[in-house]
């Protein structure tokens, strides 16, 4: 699900112009990308199709909310991140080729917890168990046009098992317990001479047990209830109406038959 703003598609030329050469040499010249040159502006709020707009107005999160009683045996989302990442490195000019174009590679994310959260979770963290499972990349594909180009993208930020190991630990057991995880996203690429990454975008969650499950009672409702959930992802940011099959919660609930 990739979207991408740019000022329309430029010519190729097969000869770069001097002013495109120095303007690539500005990006390509470093060993490393200049901070701010490449970063992830925000988590965009995706729209109709899970698809997120790669427009700097639209409407975005600055940080989101994952239920663990929401995270099914099959899922293997725990909660998506929808960024919007920008290449501010000097852009082609004079029709030439755009040198410092970036063509996207993967995601990079490490997720951490705060010495404060419940002690269970904090040793989960430490004990090695899921450091596949906190420290990860992901593919990826697109390109971002230099000279403040946007692209938005999708990445599954935090793991359906890792939530489902978190939930394991009976951490948040009362009513409005809660803790805090960062998800540090990077977005890798690279121009036609270099790979590049993108600055730290750090995104917090805050993570619970039933916190968006809103349980209407045994299935099936003789009506639906006015919470339908996240459509990208049931188990995040979004309350959603739930009712009981046998010792199941089934989110969104299933209404009967009129």
């Amino acid at each position: 699900m990739i979207t991408q703003t740019a000022s329309g598609r430029r010519h190729i030329s097969r000869s770069l112009s001097a002013a495109a050469i120095l303007g690539a040499a500005l990006f390509l010249g470093s060993c490393t990308t200049p901070p701010g040159q490449f970063i992830i502006i925000q988590d965009q709020v995706p729209q109709s199709g899970c698809v997120a707009p790669a427009d700097l107005s639209a409407a975005y999160q600055d940080s989101g909310d994952l239920d663990l009683s929401l995270i099914t045996n099959g899922a293997e989302t725990g909660y998506l991140f929808f960024p919007l990442m920008q290449n501010d490195a000097p852009a082609a000019t004079g029709g030439g080729i755009d040198a410092n174009r970036i063509a996207l590679s993967e995601f990079q994310i490490d997720l951490s917890v705060a010495d404060d959260a419940p002690p269970l979770i904090v040793s989960l963290f430490k004990n090695g168990t899921v450091a596949n499972l906190t420290k990860f990349s992901v593919p990826t594909s697109g390109s971002i046009a230099s000279g403040g180009g946007n692209t938005s993208g999708s990445v599954n930020a935090v793991p359906a098992e890792l939530g489902r190991r978190m939930l394991s630990q009976n951490a948040l057991v009362a009513p409005g317990d809660f803790f805090y995880l960062t998800a540090t996203v990077r977005a890798q690429g690279k121009t036609l001479t270099k790979t590049v990454t993108s600055d730290p975008f750090n995104f917090p969650i805050r993570v619970c047990n039933g916190c968006l499950a809103n349980n209407l009672g045994i299935c099936p409702l003789a009506q639906a209830g006015g919470n339908s959930g996240d459509p990208c992802n049931i188990a995040q940011d979004q309350p959603v109406d739930c009712c009981e099959l046998g010792s199941s919660l089934v989110c969104p609930a299933v209404v009967g038959a009129k």
